[in-house]
């Protein structure tokens, strides 16, 4: 397995976030034989030039191959060299990782004064120590973010505005039964106490018998 480097721009990484969710490394003609070499099951870490910040990963999971249809904001590339990939961590905004904090310990910046010139170009291989200690600062935030979105089910503030808020509630129930029946009995109980429904009685209803002539 094989560790790369990908430099992007803001605008670039913008679209790909909120249109591609990285599902596709696409890159300049030149670096073809580089994104050729690449194999499926590569990690791809993503760098943002100017921002000088990390901002995702992804994971190789297709062969390469030629299109030059227009998709990124360049207005003189097309970035035809591609490869399918899945996106594993992708930050925010404000959750984006300062590679100047991380320049101590990356390896394979070896003159950490001038560490900027190891950024330059638009992708390279890099040790899997770095790659791994990067996502580990990503992860970090993601378990942050996770954190502050849990829901306090117990607060009496507790309030679901909209669907995506119901969809994290359900996720994180603290479901207890042991049989799949009652988990469900469990889920529909707190669903229904959160839409101020009586949902405590749990009597099994008897099909309707329709008397006989």
């Amino acid at each position: 397995m094989n560790y790369w480097l990908v430099v992007t721009s803001p605008e670039n990484f913008k679209f790909d976030r909120e249109h591609l969710r990285f599902k596709l490394q696409g890159l300049p003609y030149r670096f073809r034989k580089q994104v050729q070499r690449m194999q499926i099951g590569d990690r791809v870490v993503y760098y943002v030039m100017k921002l000088q910040k990390f901002g995702a990963t992804a994971t190789v999971t297709g062969d390469y191959f030629n299109d030059s249809s227009k998709l990124w904001t360049d207005k003189d590339e097309m970035w035809p060299s591609r490869r399918p990939s899945e996106s594993n961590i992708v930050l925010d905004d404000d959750e984006l990782i300062d590679a100047k904090n991380l320049v101590p310990y990356l390896s394979f910046i070896e003159n950490k004064e001038k560490w900027g010139v190891y950024f330059q170009g638009s992708m390279k291989t890099i040790p899997e120590e770095d790659f791994l200690l990067i996502e580990s600062e990503m992860k970090k935030v993601i378990a942050e973010r996770e954190k502050q979105g849990t829901f306090d089910v117990s607060s009496d503030d507790f309030v679901l505005k909209n669907d995506q808020e119901y969809e994290k509630a359900i996720l994180d129930l603290p479901l207890q039964a042991n049989s799949l029946h009652d988990r469900i009995g469990e889920m529909l109980e707190a669903i229904g106490s959160w839409m101020d429904y009586n949902t405590q009685t749990r009597h099994k209803i008897t099909p309707l018998i329709t008397p006989m002539n």
